[in-house]
């Protein structure tokens, strides 16, 4: 997997920070939907590389937006844990396959991994 330069855990978690601090007062909608897609960009320049491809970004961007409106949805059933476990649990599985389908093996364990990225592995600029 070779996908350019990763963000080091230092430089991701200062990016998140500043847009964070850069986000209004009173965020509407569009500044919500904003701040998630630039996480999202730097969770994958992070975790994947600056040069993951852009078509495949979008398929991932996608998966992801409709995850969250599942989980969304799934707030119903908070009066039900039983049905909420159940909701989520087929929701999780649908997010993996759906990431697997996409990514390659390497890519979806870099991607997934709970290992931090050390400074050693990351591209000097």
């Amino acid at each position: 997997m070779n996908h350019g330069r990763r963000l080091t855990s230092g430089e991701f978690d200062r990016l998140i920070v500043a847009l964070h601090n850069h986000m209004p007062e009173n965020p509407d909608d569009d500044d919500r939907k904003a701040l998630a897609r630039r996480e999202f960009e730097a969770v994958i320049n992070h975790r994947l590389g600056e040069r993951f491809p852009m078509e495949r970004r979008e398929i991932l961007w996608e998966i992801q937006k409709e995850y969250q409106r599942g989980i969304v949805n799934s707030m119903a059933l908070l009066l039900s844990p039983r049905l909420l476990e159940t909701r989520l649990a087929a929701l999780a599985k649908v997010l993996i396959s759906s990431h697997r389908a996409c990514l390659t093996k390497e890519e979806f364990e870099a991607l997934f991994s709970d290992d931090e990225i050390s400074e050693a592995q990351a591209w000097p600029r």
